[in-house]
């Protein structure tokens, strides 16, 4: 399964250690509330799900486990922890430079108590990280989630510390802690302060025992850290010398010293904040309404979620603690630091805020009467022409031409309405937006796609033509009524572009040969086919990309056109005015035609007619909605057609679909059960690997996608399979021993070579 890492897991503060910097794979002892001790290897975490998975020691299977079911994890893999001098100076042990420890304890809800002594630890919202004890050498780390914790202390308190390192007298604590009591407002560091018990800079010294420091030399941790060397800081400190406006940081990263997500990351790890990763972060619209635009563009701070009624904040530099003391006047709430990078967090800002965020207390003001359900035309065009309306609807659909989506959803629910892209084939969540501003979006895209703005108990059809950076864009609307409100589909189509030829498709040497070669037959049906979004379209260009360099009379069919081609006559069916493909068919054979494209074969009257043009003589490409090359056979044969006239007409059926690709930079070992492998046919040697998720693929796992298939070739031995009315089971059975390459059996090719994974070729053999 895996489980995303959206927040890393920190180093301990101000230390160094033998831990790699990546901890799955770790052994570990989980000691569940039922008191066992699970054995095995950390696979991943999951914060926002509270649940994790491993690697069982005794099934050698992926299981998962939710925070409830725990008290704490323990990390076999002893650790000896030194100061580390650039961070901060802690106060050194008798060994040297290791580091002192304090008594802790955690009292968890299933009665188990574990205590002992912690070298340092990182309290985080969900979480606790224990660097404990084990010998006078070596320590132990704990993840401990505060799911089942009922009550715990890290270190001594405040005023033993004090006690302990100041010399201050028992019944002064003990009045400063009474006191604290009564004003909870107060903290008990500020009462010392305050009657002079102790200084500020003896406070701060203490305080830095309690709570990371925030202030970090980003220099001096890079090097630390291993991330630059001391000549590139030198080199950056010079440059910094002739411009003081400069950060040390951007410099390190101007001179390619040093990449902007490692140095977040650093300081993460170092103050022990989590770091997040903006581009897939499901951003919550009530958190950025807590915060101006103006205020939170100007700072480069992000709000991005509540919890427990603080405002938590993504920034890129945590140290400017003036933007915690602004951010929490204007919010009225207190603030929780995470941090990302700058360039993922002005990108946010511009999609929160500036564009697809556009005030929406503004919006929401200009469509406060959109709510009737008898709001007249004239209203509804209004509202639709107001410019923050105006200026949503185009940033969506820039927005989703610049994420290369293929479709925009607008989904109204009970109490909002969501916006989501589909993306290498999947539906990603972009945000929620206000239930009141539904009527207005509607009424603008039925205004930009000529539809009847008043009509709102029918499903609708329209299309919007555009320019996005300088490419012609198609984009086809259905607007359907739900009980929640009028609900947008869009299909995004490019209208102009370069095609691939047959050699880029995907196929491989020999079946590109078997291809051409098919294509350049006098006469005859080639059909692809697959599900909605499996390729289809692309193979068919890529067939007239090499059919156009013979000089032949192109015609093609389609609905609507997805890419316009010089020297090839493109006609758009229209079903407003009855032009449909069988009209379409029947009156292009007047035209000469030697290929003709059909965008579709959907009904028995153009499958008649596409055969009765292969006929004579005409070589016709098409497309069907079935899983197999022998279900293609089938289906001709439920749509009326003779099995004689399919032998004698149909060359060859591709069936294909488009796999998700792993992405190199964060592709692991799979888990593949063995029930998975029996399906298969797989051995227990063979390896397989699947994404995990990294900056690189936003998280996912994956990077594009790749094209899988079939191709069949309508031989002696198929026809007669056919003529003789044989089943599916016998078409693919005679493929099979005539050489043909299932599209299982290709997608397997593709995941041994670590191209994809195991579960997408699961999905393929499911369909």
């Amino acid at each position: 399964m895996p489980i995303t890492k959206a927040v890393d897991i920190p180093s301990p503060p101000a230390c160094i250690t033998g831990e790699p910097g990546e901890l799955q794979g770790e052994k570990i002892n989980i000691h569940t509330i039922d008191k066992r001790i699970l054995s095995g290897s950390i696979e991943a975490l999951s914060h926002i799900k509270n649940s994790f998975a491993y690697k069982s020691a005794d099934t050698q299977s992926l299981e998962v486990m939710e925070y409830t079911d725990i008290n704490y994890i323990a990390f076999s893999k002893k650790l000896c922890l030194k100061a580390d001098l650039f961070h901060q100076e802690p106060q050194a042990s008798e060994e040297g430079d290791f580091l002192e420890h304090n008594p802790f304890y955690v009292d968890f809800n299933s009665g188990t108590k574990l205590d002992g002594e912690v070298f340092t630890s990182i309290e985080m919202e969900k979480c606790l990280h224990l660097f404990i004890k084990t010998d006078s050498n070596t320590a132990q780390r704990l993840y401990i989630p505060k799911t089942n914790i009922s009550e715990y202390r890290l270190g001594l308190r405040l005023g033993e510390v004090l006690l302990k390192q100041q010399n201050i007298p028992e019944d002064a604590v003990k009045t400063g802690l009474d006191q604290q009591q009564d004003l909870r407002a107060k903290l008990l560091g500020s009462y010392f302060t305050e009657n002079n018990i102790v200084s500020k800079n003896d406070l701060q010294d203490v305080l830095k025992k309690q709570k990371i420091t925030a202030h970090v030399k980003i220099g001096s941790l890079l090097v630390s850290e291993g991330l630059i060397t001391e000549e590139q800081l030198d080199q950056a400190i010079n440059l910094q010398k002739g411009d003081h406006s400069k950060k040390i940081g951007d410099l390190l990263i101007e001179i390619g010293a040093v990449k902007q997500e490692p140095i977040c990351r650093a300081i993460a790890t170092k103050l022990g904040i989590p770091f997040v990763n903006l581009k897939n972060f499901d951003v919550d619209s009530e958190a950025t309404s807590l915060i101006p635009a103006q205020i939170a563009i100007e700072h480069e701070a992000m709000p991005i979620a509540l919890n427990n009624g603080q405002l938590v904040v993504a920034v890129a530099n945590p140290s400017n603690t003036d933007i915690l003391n602004i951010l929490s006047f204007i919010s009225n709430r207190s603030i929780e630091l995470v941090i990302s990078t700058s360039a993922d967090i002005k990108e946010t800002l511009d999609r929160y805020y500036s564009t697809v965020h556009y005030s929406e207390s503004e919006m929401e003001e200009v469509v406060k009467d959109a709510h009737s359900e008898d709001t007249s035309g004239i209203v509804l065009t209004q509202l639709a022409n107001e410019r923050p309306i105006v200026r949503l609807v185009n940033q969506i659909f820039a927005d989703a031409s610049s994420r290369s989506a293929s479709d925009i959803h607008i989904r109204p629910k009970k109490k909002e309405v969501e916006l989501l892209y589909r993306i290498n084939g999947v539906m990603v969540h972009v945000r929620n937006l206000g239930k009141s501003l539904l009527p207005a979006i509607t009424s603008r895209i039925k205004i930009l796609a000529k539809m009847d703005i008043t009509e709102r108990r029918l499903p609708q059809d329209g299309r919007i033509q555009s320019v996005m950076k300088g490419r012609s864009q198609d984009m086809r609307i259905s607007i359907v009524p739900t009980v929640h409100g009028e609900s947008t589909a869009i299909r995004l189509l490019t209208l102009s572009g370069e095609l691939r030829s047959i050699d880029k498709v995907g196929f491989n040497a020999r079946d590109i040969d078997k291809f051409k070669e098919l294509l350049h037959r006098g006469g005859g049906i080639i059909l692809v086919t697959g599900p909605t979004g499996s390729g289809k379209t692309t193979t068919l260009y890529s067939a007239i990309n090499e059919l156009r360099k013979l000089n032949l009379n192109i015609i093609t069919i389609e609905d609507p056109v997805e890419i316009q081609l010089d020297g090839i006559e493109q006609i758009q069916v229209d079903k407003k005015i009855d032009f449909t493909f069988a009209k379409a068919l029947k009156n292009i054979l007047r035209h000469d035609p030697d290929v003709i494209m059909l965008g579709e074969i959907r009904d028995e009257e153009s499958a008649k007619i596409a055969i009765q043009c292969a006929q004579t003589g005409h070589l016709v490409l098409s497309t069907l909605h079935t899983n197999t090359a022998a279900g293609t056979i089938s289906r001709l044969k439920q749509m009326g057609i003779p099995g004689y006239l399919i032998a004698s007409t149909v060359l060859g059926v591709i069936s294909q679909r488009l796999l998700k690709r792993n992405c190199p930079h964060c592709q692991k070992p799979e888990i593949v059960t063995p029930s998975t492998r029996k399906i298969l046919n797989l051995s227990d040697d063979d390896e397989f690997y699947q994404g995990h998720g990294c900056s690189n693929c936003n998280d996912t796992g994956y990077i594009g996608r790749l094209p899988v298939y079939e191709l069949m070739i309508v031989n002696e031995n198929i026809k007669e399979v056919v003529i003789n009315d044989g089943s599916e089971i016998d078409i693919q059975r005679s493929a099979i021993e005539d050489g043909l390459e299932t599209i299982v059996q290709n997608a397997l090719i593709h995941a041994k070579a670590t191209e994809t994974s195991i579960q997408e070729v699961h999905r393929v053999y499911s369909t």
